[in-house]
């Protein structure tokens, strides 16, 4: 009789701890799941200049994720009115890209976020705090329809951390005179395409370097553009197209020593 009692004694000492120690875990990891472990963040689709937040939970330090992403719609109206007015045309994929914008479990900014930089300028107010691009667009129609589509293009191939220099081209634009913008515009993305297409030539990434360097030609044809086209297409064992292109760097340069004669 006395080991029965004290085998219950003991069943309920136990159960006790047991309830004891479930509450006082269970706030701690709910702090750590739903608290420490919760990571947000945004995402933008160069598809459709679409935007999304999301939201999961992980375990701290393993970095094990305990419940599906879910996500929310965030497109601002700009980007809206950008595909409903056509001004960027959008892409069908049968895998929608998303490009990370920000992420709230990254205690350093990486590359992975270079989106950021578009959605900067996305989100600019004027003095009004009225989008500054909606205010552009109504006084820039023309310029307008120059405008996005190259913008579109920069966003899709993943070119943000340059797409700062055709963004200033367009806010420092004063009328709405699309031909004298397209010049200016297609100058700056001559170089732009020029500046990344050397890097990937440097880093032995010809394929890309070759794109790049065939839009820079596109949009300024210089005698820069030409040899460094030149070099890759030499690379690339293309050699009668290299020395086409080193041909066409001679001519530029004659050209421009004869423009420089006639001046004098």
């Amino acid at each position: 009789m006395v080991e029965t009692d004290q085998n219950h004694r003991s069943k309920a000492r136990f159960i006790l701890v047991v309830v004891l120690g479930f509450m006082v875990i269970s706030p701690i990891m709910f702090l750590v799941l739903f608290g420490l472990g919760q990571v947000r963040g945004i995402e933008f689709s160069p598809d459709d200049f679409s935007r999304r937040s999301f939201s999961y939970n992980q375990l701290p330090l393993v970095d094990w994720v305990i419940f599906k992403k879910s996500y929310d719609d965030i497109t601002p109206d700009l980007e809206e009115s950008l595909v409903t007015n056509k001004l960027i045309n959008t892409v069908v994929n049968n895998t929608k890209t998303w490009h990370l914008v920000s992420e709230s479990s990254m205690s350093v900014i990486s590359h992975e976020c270079d989106a950021r930089f578009l959605i900067g300028f996305l989100d600019k107010t004027d003095s009004d705090l009225a989008n500054y691009w909606d205010t552009w667009n109504t006084e820039h129609p023309e310029c307008a329809i120059v405008f996005w589509p190259h913008v579109a293009e920069l966003a899709r191939d993943k070119m943000y951390l340059n797409i700062r220099k055709p963004m200033k081209v367009a806010i420092n634009q004063k009328d709405d005179d699309p031909v004298e913008f397209d010049l200016r515009l297609r100058k700056t993305l001559g170089e732009v395409y020029l500046e990344l297409g050397s890097l990937d030539l440097e880093l032995g990434r010809m394929e890309r370097a070759r794109h790049r360097l065939n839009r820079a030609i596109e949009f300024a044809p210089t005698r820069e553009s030409f040899l460094c086209r030149s070099k890759c297409l030499q690379e690339l064992g293309l050699h009668a197209e290299s020395k086409r292109d080193a041909q066409s760097a001679a001519a530029l340069i004659k050209s421009s020593q004869g423009t420089s004669k006639d001046t004098k």
